[in-house]
């Protein structure tokens, strides 16, 4: 079952925010019917993307043997 603060893996993309496939987020809160949690999602610099409330189909738990991958992202226009 996923818990706050692991680390999940994106099921799909999620253009608007500029998130692929594949990225990595942490939960930073789980709901408690476990259907939906929220994840943040940051760059290498520590600095926060998106901060999204997903379904459990949308992630899923980083598990081990898995090795991480690093992609360049746009600028977020704030």
């Amino acid at each position: 079952m996923i818990q706050e603060l692991d680390l999940v893996v994106l099921t799909r993309s999620i253009k608007e925010h500029g998130l692929q496939f594949g990225d990595v987020g942490t939960v930073v809160h789980c709901y408690a019917d476990h259907q939906a949690y929220e994840v943040e999602f940051i760059d290498g610099d520590g600095e926060t993307l998106a901060v999204l409330t997903l379904n459990a189909s949308d992630i899923r738990l980083q598990v081990s043997g898995e090795i991480l991958h690093v992609r360049e992202v746009a600028p977020n226009p704030m």
